[in-house]
């Protein structure tokens, strides 16, 4: 897995309790964003539609516990996201 620079993505509002927002974010269609929990394992995937710029709103639904979850695009870490 790769790291991403810090300052190419912004995940925000973070934390956050309904939706985030990645910016700057170079994905292509068909591409998947997964939020992981502490221990690596997938609890939320997003397959990547055709994109009108380079943000990229999430709203994984009330499902999601609250908590720390790394979010990733294909083999890179994008970063941490609180979720509430």
């Amino acid at each position: 897995m790769e790291w991403t620079n810090a300052e190419a993505v912004r995940i925000f509002p973070n934390p956050a309790e309904s939706y985030f927002v990645l910016s700057n974010l170079q994905a292509r269609e068909g591409d998947r964003v997964e939020l992981l929990d502490p221990l690596g394992r997938s609890v939320y995937q997003l397959e990547i539609g055709k994109m009108d710029g380079k943000s990229l709103r999430v709203q994984p639904g009330s499902e999601l516990p609250s908590g720390v979850y790394w979010v990733r695009l294909g083999d890179t870490l994008l970063g941490q996201l609180q979720w509430k």
